[in-house]
């Protein structure tokens, strides 16, 4: 089978890890003839910076060349910022993300990544996105996944994309993100909705050097089990999470009347209180 590019497609990379990032030449390599390639990243690592977006300083952009002769626009702003910059200058027909050193798999990460806000914000003006990430914790761990299963990785890569431009994705996926384990043990794709939690979150004290008391926040992986995507993950298997926006903070209309109604009797008898 012989693979067609879309030669008007135009296809917006960036990540939360910077230009430097091995995984950022990955995703280059998997869809670099599928269209037209734009590269914009932060200039600097932006981990778990979520969905925020760069409102009140000027957003510094330059250019600089990756891997000897490929063009990048490096910015000192965040990923989310990345999708407006692109759009002020043409649409994007697709957004893709990564690909990230360490996995954005629960809720818990979701909510956090700045990877998964991009293509969040994407989605938010009616661009699809991707977003990969890969359960590595190290340059090393990384480039032996790509060692022992780089083609493997592109393939779904381009056959994501490819879907995408398929248009047979439900309307209500906006997004998708695909997470690859540190070894893949079983060359498949499974779906699976967001487990919790990733990691137990805790503030940990420290004095400095004067005895000032300053935190750093640490994570502590959990068990979890089931049908979700940290299960599958750690499984060694590829996980796609699809996101849609839409339904991310809304109910089924049952639970929406009851709410109405409750919120609205407590609402009423909690201001009499206060009378």
């Amino acid at each position: 089978m012989v693979e067609l590019g879309y030669p008007r497609a135009r296809i917006l990379l960036t990540n939360d890890d910077g230009a430097d990032s091995p995984g950022l030449r990955l995703l280059y390599e998997a869809v670099h003839d599928l269209g037209e390639v734009k590269i914009i990243v932060p200039e600097a690592s932006r981990s778990a910076c979520g969905h925020g977006m760069t409102l009140h300083k000027p957003i510094r952009a330059r250019r600089v060349t990756l891997w000897g002769n490929i063009d990048a626009l490096v910015i000192d702003g965040l990923p989310a910022d990345v999708v407006y910059i692109a759009l002020s200058e043409s649409k994007p027909s697709i957004v893709l993300s990564g690909v990230n050193m360490g996995d954005n798999t629960s809720l818990q990460s979701i909510l956090a990544s700045a990877t998964i806000g991009a293509i969040i914000h994407a989605a938010l003006n009616d661009v699809p996105g991707i977003a990969f990430s890969a359960d590595t914790r190290s340059v090393e761990d990384f480039e032996l996944l790509v060692k022992n299963h780089g083609n493997f990785i592109k393939k779904i890569i381009r056959g994501l994309v490819s879907l995408v431009f398929s248009k047979e994705l439900p309307h209500q996926v906006k997004a998708l993100s695909v997470n690859f384990p540190r070894s893949i043990r079983a060359r498949e794709i499974a779906i699976a909705r967001p487990a919790k939690l990733r990691f137990k979150q805790l503030a940990k004290p420290v004095k400095s050097t004067n005895n000032e008391t300053y935190y750093r926040i640490i994570g502590i992986p959990v068990s979890t089990q089931g049908d979700n995507d940290v299960a599958t993950l750690l499984e060694g298997r590829v996980v796609i999470t699809p996101i849609c926006i839409e339904s991310l903070f809304f109910c089924d209309s049952n639970l929406y009347m009851h709410l109405v109604k409750l919120i609205r009797d407590r609402a009423l008898s909690t201001s009499q209180v206060f009378n």
